[in-house]
């Protein structure tokens, strides 16, 4: 009965030591990009693709709280099919408060007219919002007439007066189709998670 018992306490261990390592690699991917900002963490994560590299085609923001809790992200309303491709930490010139930049885009080639900017707090709250996606811009050439909708973060960023900032931003690398006519964006150096 005691060998019962010990196998069965085994044979748990085992199972939950499988499900924590699950959850914690391979349903967060590998982090690509990562910003400190106080004792919270934003990153973009990307499914690993093997042999050192990632597919970048659909990233996902993670937002890690000072207590460790890890949460994923959704996009903002009106940029559901878009993708979080940088990252940067920034602070107001004003208080000092931290904020994280996310900018929105499209993989793996981007758009003219496909740059959503936003700001979080250093508690993973949306600050600001681009509904709708695009904007009319009066008087311009055809080509030119449509414009991401950046108003709310335009105007929160002057409001805070953001210190300069440069956000590190996936760059896919080779080749943008597979063998099967699949888009991908490969990246190969990334971090640790």
């Amino acid at each position: 009965m005691v060998k019962s018992i010990f196998a069965l306490a085994l044979a748990l261990t085992l199972v939950v030591a499988s499900l924590t390592s699950f959850a914690s690699g391979s349903a967060v991917g590998v982090t690509v990009i990562s910003k400190q900002c106080g004792d919270a963490q934003m990153s973009l994560n990307c499914p690993a693709a093997g042999h050192g590299t990632a597919n970048c085609l659909h990233p996902a923001l993670y937002f890690k709280s000072k207590n460790g809790q890890q949460n994923r992200l959704g996009n903002p309303k009106g940029l559901e099919k878009q993708q979080p491709i940088g990252l940067a930490y920034t602070a107001s010139k004003n208080d000092k408060s931290h904020y994280f930049y996310v900018l929105y885009g499209s993989l793996p080639t981007g758009c003219d007219v496909c740059e959503w900017h936003h700001l979080y707090d250093a508690n993973g709250k949306l600050l600001t919002s681009s509904f709708p996606a695009t904007v009319d811009v009066p008087n311009a050439p055809p080509a030119q007439s449509i414009a991401p909708n950046n108003q709310s973060f335009d105007d929160l960023s002057k409001k805070l007066n953001l210190d300069e900032y440069k956000a590190d931003s996936i760059v896919c690398t080779g080749p943008h189709v597979d063998a099967k006519g699949n888009l991908l964006c490969p990246v190969s150096a990334f971090e640790s998670p």
